[in-house]
């Protein structure tokens, strides 16, 4: 089955859909099933034919996926990676025990045959697979260390258990007071507060430090911003500190499900 799209503005129509259609195996982005977890009424709705879920497209913020692993204890959860240029060329099935509110999830080790290794200047991951794309249409071939190895622009490095730990993109870090800044390690921060949904940060120019971190938040609801923010400032590092806050009822998403950062950026240009 194709998702409907009407039922991904309803959460719960969506897992009744899921029921009634008798769904094993599930291919989606960690968004809309935060959506599930958080509002899609999984409580008084089993989905006992509910095997599988595959995740891939975007960071799948822990407390929602620990939320969502409480509610379906029985569903193999799958993190998958992998760029549009290599398909997917890494994966995690998630280990219960080992989710932490205070770290973000792995992506886990090589699949479909990829070779997989690691910048050691820059720390991206690069993928040798002979399933990488030959080029783009009427643009000529990737750029490539090889033929057959694609540079995926993502930092990562090895975690204690031989798998890839994601640390976001190279081309979003900040520098901030001569400091190297990554967004998502404070967007991981911010995401695992009380009153805090979810979260995105980029970098606004500042006069004297060069750019500063600013973030959007979806708060849960009745919360305030002052309160929601209120347990972060010992969490990061002064030159980490967004200097702004915008609060917006959803995270601004591609078509494909991803957070739109250019729109997160023209919310704090304007």
């Amino acid at each position: 089955y194709f998702l409907p799209s009407r039922l991904s503005l309803s959460p719960s129509r969506l897992t009744a859909w899921l029921a009634e259609k008798q769904i094993s195996s599930w291919y989606t982005v960690p968004s809309l099933l935060s959506f599930i977890a958080l509002k899609g009424a999984l409580n008084s709705t089993p989905l006992p034919h509910l095997k599988r879920i595959l995740f891939a497209g975007e960071v799948f913020p822990t407390q929602h996926l620990i939320k969502l692993a409480n509610l379906l204890p029985e569903t193999k959860l799958y993190n998958l990676y992998g760029p549009t240029e290599t398909n997917v060329c890494c994966y995690w099935q998630v280990d219960r025990k080992r989710l932490n509110i205070e770290h973000t999830i792995p992506i886990g080790v090589a699949a479909c045959n990829a070779e997989l290794t690691i910048n050691a200047d820059t720390g991206e991951l690069q993928v040798n697979s002979l399933n990488n794309f030959s080029g783009y249409w009427q643009q000529g071939k990737l750029q490539a260390l090889s033929p057959e190895t694609y540079p995926t622009g993502d930092k990562v490095s090895l975690n204690q258990y031989g798998e890839y730990d994601y640390h976001g993109r190279l081309d979003r870090m900040l520098k901030c007071s001569g400091y190297r800044v990554e967004p998502a390690e404070i967007e991981q921060c911010i995401n695992q507060l009380e009153y805090i949904e979810s979260s995105a940060v980029i970098g606004i120019k500042d006069t004297t430090s060069g750019q500063r971190p600013a973030a959007v938040v979806v708060l849960v609801t009745g919360a305030s911003l002052a309160e929601a923010i209120k347990p972060l400032r010992p969490l990061l590092a002064p030159y980490m500190q967004p200097c702004k806050f915008i609060v917006v009822d959803n995270l601004p998403a591609l078509s494909n499900g991803k957070t739109d950062y250019q729109a997160i950026q023209n919310l704090f240009n304007n």
